[in-house]
């Protein structure tokens, strides 16, 4: 979703394919990392399964808890190709 606010959110409703970066991060690293993404108040971390290009991964994403009224779906489901106004 665009929520308006100048950053995504992912919700696991929807049949949308999601189009995002899987990187690597230090276990010492995630505490900042979470700070930056509102976790717990604003986002939930879920390790999950995800498809790459190579096959099956698995990792964190942060879902949102409490997606604003105005958010609007991605149709294609890369925050980066998303079209503004």
């Amino acid at each position: 979703y665009d929520t308006g606010y100048s950053f995504p959110a992912l919700t696991l409703t929807g049949d949308t394919t999601i189009h995002a970066e899987l990187i690597e991060i230090p276990d010492s690293d995630w505490p900042a990392i979470d700070r930056l993404e509102g976790y717990p108040q604003l986002y939930d971390r879920v390790f999950t399964e995800v498809s790459t290009a190579d096959g099956p991964e698995q990792g964190w994403v942060y879902i949102m808890q409490n997606l604003p009224a105005d958010a609007k779906v991605i149709p294609s489901g890369n925050w980066r190709k998303r079209k503004n106004g």
